[in-house]
């Protein structure tokens, strides 16, 4: 509601802008709200409700917090009036100004000057409101031109033209002037370590080790201000400051523009400016670094993967290599790079296995939304793909071989004539090896095609499993598919660390999906590196390992669970036309149990069965004996998963 007890609600708006302005006793901001609460007292038909004050912020744009506050409080459509001082309070900018008065006028908000004139909607108030605006922009514009020509002159004559001293100096006794202080000495330490060829965060590890922080400091106004962690951003800052071989300068365009100074130097010229030349000479990398190490922004999870302290992982390599020579490289917390000892994140992540494991998360957030007909018809379209490929890969092999034979026929009548003979038997070579390549293509074609041929429909949980363990698969898509996945299915991914025993470590990943009305999924695994190795385990909310575990003992040895040979037996017995005893001969299986176990599975539903073939740890498939099982399969299709579920202590 905007009336409040019969009265219109407003809100007020104040600004100066510098902390000078804002920190005096009773300061401008303080009359210009006294101002304000007279001017309500005095229209007994306002009441006000809220105020929003900026301090020290410059009117040039609308990117101020009190303002944004305003806004979004107008937005809520409450208020009708906006009070402020002074029209240049609000703004000082054209385009801002109008932007915020289209923004009150949609909103029905008036906004009301206590101390400038408020004008009326016409082309004459029009006119008046954009000289005024116009005139404050001027003011504006030429105050900053002339701030700019002063401070410029200053550091021309070498006089430290404002802001703080730098550490290792302090204001002097005469105003503009620097003197040195009692911590002259770190920076004298820090530039001698580089020198000696030491590197930034080497040289941060050191101060913090042995100085701890930075030294406190008192402003001008009074105020402590507490020291600063030693970081490698700190010292490079340090190493590249113009002020301690005696300049002054100024930032031009993200150059520096150097003056010569009036105080007396820290460090000598010749000192920094061979200090200049190492920080701007750049690293040469190996010429055999990989690929991956020399290309820009190589890594899937860039920019979408954050740690729980809020800060970005970016990529690097630790300067070890695997085995096979390749670099190891992870994730790791910029906080963590950039201060090095002073984060305590534990969260850095091999990127192999971070990026399997969010393969793994996107294909069982694709399993929870596929229907059964999209399975059923997605394999129906892959079955006929394959048809089309075994019928054409026929064709191919029946031409290819003619002319395997034509040129072996041609090869062996020309024994009188070695050049030709050379020549024929290099385009012989090619069509075999091709050939061979064909076969091998039609061979594993006839493999797939042959499940669609069982009498067992296995089609459901094979495609499932697919887009489950869509990590296994990954290997085949190029890095630009990999990021498109990504890009499609995450918008944005937390890890942090719940749990920390030696080498073992449990994780949490929380993966936020691209649009608001999606809940999160969060990841919980481990990841243990006592045997030298990354071997990680999604603990839930589904179950999954890196396929590498510590040796087991014998007596507790995981093995496949037996429905596995069952279904191969199946599959042998549908493809060769072999009899139950004919294989059982082969297999050196007693005949009878064979066709217990192929009656057991015919019994068995799709789903029991893909639930089955899909369970990885002893655990879980101990319990699912054949007698069990046999007793399962009995019971009612619909009940026989639940039952399964159970006997295995699954979720």
């Amino acid at each position: 509601m905007s009336v409040c007890g019969g009265k219109i609600k407003c809100v007020s708006y104040v600004r100066v802008s510098t902390d000078m302005q804002a920190n005096k006793e009773f300061s401008s901001i303080e009359v210009q709200e006294k101002i304000i609460r007279d001017y309500v007292a005095n229209h007994p038909e306002y009441v006000l409700v809220e105020s929003f004050a900026d301090r020290g912020r410059s009117a040039k744009n609308m990117n101020r917090p009190a303002i944004r506050q305003l806004i979004e409080r107008i937005k809520q459509s409450d208020i009708r009036v906006v009070l402020s001082y002074r029209l240049d309070r609000v703004s000082r900018e054209k385009l801002s100004f109008y932007e915020f008065e289209a923004l009150l006028k949609s909103y029905n908000v008036n906004l009301i000057y206590t101390n400038d004139i408020n004008f009326e909607d016409n082309p004459s108030g029009n006119l008046a409101k954009g000289v005024v605006i116009a005139t404050a922009q001027y003011e504006r514009e030429t105050t900053s031109m002339r701030i700019k020509d002063k401070y410029r002159e200053s550091l021309k004559a070498g006089y430290h033209a404002g802001g703080y001293a730098p550490l290792g100096y302090k204001i002097g006794a005469t105003a503009k002037s620097l003197e040195f202080s009692e911590h002259a000495h770190l920076i004298k330490e820090i530039y001698k370590m580089y020198l000696d060829g030491q590197k930034p965060a080497a040289i941060a590890k050191h101060m913090s080790a042995v100085h701890g922080m930075t030294p406190e400091w008192i402003s001008k106004s009074g105020k402590t201000h507490r020291g600063r962690y030693y970081t490698e951003i700190l010292i490079k800052r340090i190493l590249e400051n113009p002020t301690y071989a005696g300049y002054v300068f100024r930032n031009n365009n993200g150059n520096k523009e150097l003056f010569e100074g009036r105080h007396e130097s820290i460090i000598k010229r010749s000192d920094w400016e061979e200090v200049q030349r190492r920080l701007n000479t750049p690293v040469e990398k190996p010429v055999d670094a990989p690929p991956e190490v020399r290309m820009r922004n190589p890594y899937l999870l860039k920019k979408i993967l954050f740690c729980s302290c809020g800060a970005n992982m970016t990529v690097g390599g630790s300067g070890k290599k695997h085995k096979d020579g390749t670099p190891y490289l992870y994730y790791t917390c910029t906080r963590k790079q950039h201060e090095r000892s002073q984060c305590s994140c534990d969260t850095a992540i091999a990127k192999k296995i971070v990026e399997e494991i969010v393969f793994s998360a996107i294909g069982y957030m694709a399993t929870q939304d596929v229907s059964l007909k999209e399975v059923k018809d997605s394999n129906r379209e892959y079955k006929e793909s394959l048809e089309k490929e075994q019928l054409k890969l026929r064709n191919e092999i029946t031409i290819l071989d003619k002319a395997v034979q034509s040129s072996l026929e041609k090869f062996l009548e020309l024994s009188d004539d070695p050049s030709l003979k050379s020549s024929i038997e290099k385009h012989l070579k090619a069509k075999s090896q091709k050939l061979t390549t064909l076969r091998n293509r039609l061979s594993e074609v006839n493999s797939e095609l042959s499940y669609f041929k069982n009498k067992v429909n296995l089609s459901d949980f094979q495609i499932k499993a697919s887009i489950d363990n869509l990590d296994f698969c990954k290997d085949m898509l190029t890095p630009e598919e990999k990021s498109e996945i990504i890009k499609e299915t995450i918008s944005k991914m937390v890890l942090s660390v719940k749990k920390r025993k030696g080498y073992m470590r449990i994780c949490q990943l929380t993966i936020y999906p691209p649009t608001e009305n999606q809940t999160p999924i969060v990841i919980e695994f481990s990841v243990d590196n006592s045997l030298g190795r990354g071997i990680w385990e999604i603990l839930s909310p589904f179950e999954l390992s890196s396929g590498y575990k510590k040796p087991l003992p014998k007596s507790t040895k995981r093995k496949q669970h037996f429905l596995h040979d069952i279904v191969k037996m199946k599959r042998l017995l549908d493809d060769e036309g072999l009899s139950i005893r004919e294989l059982a001969k082969r297999e050196n299986l007693k005949h009878g149990m064979i066709g217990r176990q192929l009656k057991m599975l015919d019994r068995l539903s799709a789903s029991a069965i893909e639930l089955i073939l899909k369970l990885r740890y002893e655990r879980q498939t101990k319990q699912l004996t054949f007698r069990k099982l046999e007793e399962i399969s009995k019971q009612p299709q619909a009940n026989q998963v639940k039952l399964i579920k159970k006997l295995a202590n699954l979720r």
